[in-house]
């Protein structure tokens, strides 16, 4: 019987150094039925034109370009043409390990599961593998017991690249454009269609870490980002999954003061005011649950404390702080 067809979707962007590495590990893939969508997503180097030749060397290769719009619209526009059953997604400064999809379908079918998982391999361009390699342990999840790993967001992120999924489970859901973090805006809505998820500690995914990738740059609108995905997750975790809703606003509290200290290393105009109130509302209709917050230090409890009560002064005590570490470099 034919292996059903796996659909995976590869936002390109400015990766012409990566790219060909990339592709070439998911041509390699053991698992054979593959459809391979790269979206050029605008890109400003020679990673378009790589895109189409690499689409010569392969037939299961497709290759769509769109102005840039971000990764959000570039996967979204994969989802849109993708014909497989299930679906992948792999970023294009990355490359996978032969074996990893056939490897993730095997826990799907061998768990009747509608995502499964494996873990990342980290590395850098400077130091090679950044970890040792895990000992494969392969555990099966019901719905509830996977949101609150995905929740807790140490056995499983909100990464979409490590898994796979049944196409049935995305339905129409759509990752929110013009926004970075966006899988943490969305994965939980995912996991949420999911019966079964099943995951494995086995590293099959190589992740470049970057000192210029969007995880990595610092900036007010992305720590404002960061702060709406928590807070997007907030919301549906506390009507969807009220069991769970402790984990969710801590989760955001911490996302709040971040974006809010983050706030005062630039000049305060009317977006950074607008974005800095919108944190601040959200920390004082949330007040009673600071002093509960398990994971976040004694230090960050009283900033948050200090945030609700004093938001000028917690504001002012950044920015002298990084005044100061600017002026000590």
């Amino acid at each position: 019987m034919k292996e059903p067809l796996i659909s995976i979707i590869v936002p390109v962007y400015g990766v012409e150094k990566y790219l060909t590495q990339c592709v070439q590990s998911l041509i390699n893939q053991t698992y054979k039925n593959l459809e391979i969508i790269l979206v050029d997503d605008g890109s400003p180097d020679n990673s378009g034109a790589l895109c189409d030749e690499l689409a010569k060397t392969d037939t299961r290769i497709k290759v769509i370009h769109r102005p840039n719009g971000g990764q959000s619209a570039a996967r979204n526009d994969g989802l849109a043409i993708a014909s497989g059953e299930m679906l992948g997604f792999v970023d294009s400064d990355d490359y996978i390990d032969n074996d990893m999809y056939q490897y993730l379908y095997s826990l799907l079918s061998k768990y009747d599961a509608d995502i499964s998982v494996c873990a990342f391999r980290k590395f850098s361009e400077e130091s090679g593998v950044l970890q040792k390699e895990n000992a494969e342990e392969i555990t099966s999840y019901s719905n509830k017991q996977a949101m609150k790993l995905l929740l807790e967001d140490e056995l499983i992120g909100s990464h979409p690249c490590n898994k796979l999924f049944k196409r049935s489970i995305f339905g129409d859901l759509k990752f929110p454009e013009g926004r970075v973090y966006e899988d943490i805006a969305l994965m939980h809505r995912v996991f949420a269609q999911a019966n079964t998820v099943a995951c494995s500690t086995k590293m099959e995914y190589n992740y470049l870490i970057r000192g210029n990738s969007t995880s990595y740059t610092q900036t007010a609108k992305w720590g404002y980002s960061l702060f709406k995905a928590f807070q997007d997750r907030c919301e549906f975790i506390c009507e969807e999954y009220p069991e769970f809703s402790d984990i969710a606003i801590e989760k955001a509290i911490g996302a709040a003061l971040g974006s809010f200290i983050h706030w005062a290393h630039f000049k305060r105009d009317a977006q950074l005011r607008a974005w800095g109130k919108e944190a601040l509302g959200f920390m004082r209709n949330n007040r009673t649950e600071i002093k509960n917050c398990r994971n976040i230090s004694s230090r960050r409890r009283k900033d948050a404390q200090l945030m609700v009560l004093c938001p000028d002064v917690l504001r002012i005590k950044y920015r002298l702080y990084y005044i100061l570490k600017r002026r000590m470099k």
